[in-house]
């Protein structure tokens, strides 16, 4: 069997520091919503237990130990806590991996969907209380690139998002829509707000390094520039197209690995 033989140049390394310097810092920004996603489920969820507790106790001294009505709700309460157990569970999973350091920086054959849907939960509390989330991730063919820059590319375009709704009209009126599907040849992921959108002149300066709509506490300034950085790397583009007043779309387009 032939072995192919592949090296990482310091660009590859540069960029993957980089990346792995942006986890942390976008890990630190969504603490606050990762511990308030937690709280919620873990409430219900000693809540629960501890309806359960107490039907138990119940059942002990009841005259008919299998009064059908107990037992229904202490089921109920059981059902309730492993639900609130699960959405836990998803909600630390996902963070871990995104944090995860992958074995390789090497690109290599992945599918974008999950990796989009990971994005999604993890961007979901910084998202809840400003706008409306739209989603329509369709199966896609495979695509060269890595799990860890697939989840970041997309959780950086959704955050902009939010922060560029984050200070004008309620979330009733605010939308944020992601779509991935295939376009001439090409996996595409785009990310559309209908906020204050860009003048034609600030198109192309987000994506310089040090150059930001966010604020001083969300912001590093390498977000944009790192993510197009990554998207060439995996052999696709980051684009941006706006109509100021009314919308901004970022699209992240990727060649279909092939077989």
């Amino acid at each position: 069997m032939e072995t192919e033989m592949t090296t990482t140049s310091p660009r590859q390394v540069s960029i993957e520091a980089l990346a792995e310097l942006d986890r942390v810092r976008t890990a630190s920004f969504l603490s606050a919503g990762l511990a308030h996603e937690i709280s919620n489920p873990l409430m219900s969820l000693l809540h629960s237990l501890a309806e359960a507790e107490r039907i138990c106790g119940a059942l002990e001294s009841a005259p008919d130990a299998s009064d059908r009505a107990y037992i229904v709700a202490l089921t109920a309460h059981v059902g309730d806590a492993h639900v609130c157990g699960k959405a836990i569970g998803s909600v630390i999973r996902d963070f871990k991996l995104f944090l995860q350091t992958e074995r390789t920086i090497l690109p290599t054959l992945v599918d974008p969907r999950p990796l989009v849907e990971r994005a999604v939960r993890i961007a979901q509390p910084q998202i809840r209380g400003v706008a409306r989330l739209s989603v329509c991730a369709v199966e896609t063919p495979l695509v060269r690139a890595t799990s860890s820059g697939i989840t970041q590319i997309t959780l950086n375009l959704l955050l902009n998002a939010a922060e560029a709704l984050s200070s004008g009209g309620g979330s009733k009126d605010n939308l944020i829509e992601i779509r991935l599907g295939v376009e001439h040849g090409q996996v595409v992921i785009e990310v559309t707000d209908n906020g204050r959108g860009l003048e034609a002149d600030s198109l192309e300066r987000v994506f310089l390094p040090h150059v930001t709509t966010k604020s001083a506490d969300a912001a590093s300034g390498f977000g944009l520039p790192l993510c197009r950085a990554l998207a060439r790397r995996f052999g696709g583009e980051l684009s941006v197209r706006s109509l100021p007043g009314c919308l901004t779309c970022f699209r992240l387009a990727l060649p279909i690995a092939e077989s």
